[in-house]
Formats: structure tokens, sequence, C-alpha cells
């Protein structure tokens, strides 16, 4: 059970490459980098934005 007066930040960078055989890279495609906030409404619903 979530404490309902708290708030959470998320971050995460996530990284998208093509590999050949192997570990040789074949090409990079995409970075996305993420920042959000969370606030639990209840114990089981919790509203984010990012």
């Amino acid at each position: 059970m979530s404490d309902t007066h708290s708030i959470f930040i998320e971050l995460f960078n996530e990284l998208f490459i093509n590999l050949e055989e192997g570990t040789r890279l074949k090409s990079f495609n995409q970075n996305w980098i993420y920042a959000g906030l969370e606030y639990p409404v209840t114990s089981k619903i919790e509203l984010g934005i990012g």
C-alpha cells in the first residue's frame, strides 16, 4: 500500500540500436528521454503526467 500524500518522480532513458550478428553496431535508431510525476489518488489508482 502506498502513502497517498507522496509524489513520485519517474525518469528513464530508452535507447534503440540495431545490431548485426553478435554485438557489432549496425545502426542507431532513436533515443527517448522521459521525465514524469505520479500522485497516488487511492491505493489502486495513480495519476501521472510526463
